[in-house]
């Protein structure tokens, strides 16, 4: 997945639940 890329400091800042979701299940 192209998200693990990404890093969880990002996903916290995205508004998007669904993202944050694949960061902690990742």
């Amino acid at each position: 997945m192209k998200y693990k890329n990404i890093r969880p400091a990002k996903f916290i800042s995205r508004p998007n639940r669904f993202i944050a979701n694949i960061e902690i299940d990742g």
